[in-house]
């Protein structure tokens, strides 16, 4: 499916999604208390409750509802962890990274393949990493999407160029609905055009140099002729 069939056919589905929402959607009480004890800011995210988190999600026979509550602004996220740990969030974010792999733990085979994918927000003082159960490989870098996810932590991790400790919420859902496409820059010119646009410029201004020339020895014959 090439990505402008996979951007409708998300966008028809999150148009007909009849959303239902009901005391169901609530973890169940065994997670929750797996969830009571994360500790957040821990540099690492792959504890019990993640991966009681991440099966709930993939083994559920309905959708996460679309209808969640809004998460506007990410920094409720960073400086109230608890009071969303366990909730159905609704996010929406442009797609920065987008990484693709397999549970190791035995009972979790059965998932496959997972996606995690990087968002940021203009302003936010954290990122947003989303594991989705299903794969979003073809899911293009700078898409906009919008997307319900169970919020799990807070993780720590280290900036790749500068060593300094960041944040970033740790959410697990099943597909993304796509808001918008990655803008597409102008395209470069073609390395031969570059070239002849090059080489024309300079023989240009070696014609224009030529031509001041040979008026200022003609302009010099004439006032010798005047003299």
């Amino acid at each position: 499916m090439d990505r402008r069939h996979r951007f409708l056919t998300l966008a028809i589905a999150a148009w007909g999604t009849t959303v239902i929402a009901h005391s169901g959607d609530k973890l169940p009480a065994k997670i929750q208390a797996q969830l009571a004890d994360v500790r957040d800011f821990e540099f690492a995210y792959g504890n019990e409750a993640f991966f009681a988190v991440l099966r709930y999600v993939a083994d559920r026979d309905t959708s996460l509802p679309v209808d969640a509550q809004l998460i506007d602004d990410w920094r409720a996220l960073l400086e109230r962890p608890a009071d969303f740990r366990g909730e159905v969030v609704q996010i929406e974010g442009v797609v920065r990274r987008n990484t693709g792999w397999r549970p190791k733990r035995e009972d979790l085979h059965p998932i496959g393949e997972v996606s995690e994918l990087q968002l940021t927000r203009n302003g936010a003082p954290l990122i947003c990493k989303a594991i989705l159960t299903e794969s979003n490989a073809d899911l293009p870098i700078g898409a906009t999407i919008q997307l319900s996810a169970v919020f799990v932590m807070i993780e720590s991790y280290r900036g790749e160029r500068t060593g300094d400790t960041r944040h970033a919420a740790i959410l697990v859902g099943q597909a993304p609905h796509i808001v918008s496409a990655p803008t597409v820059a102008e395209p470069p010119a073609p390395r031969s055009n570059r070239s002849v646009l090059l080489v024309g410029a300079v023989i240009g201004g070696v014609g224009t140099a030529i031509l001041i020339m040979a008026r200022a020895r003609g302009a010099g014959s004439s006032d010798k002729h005047k003299g």
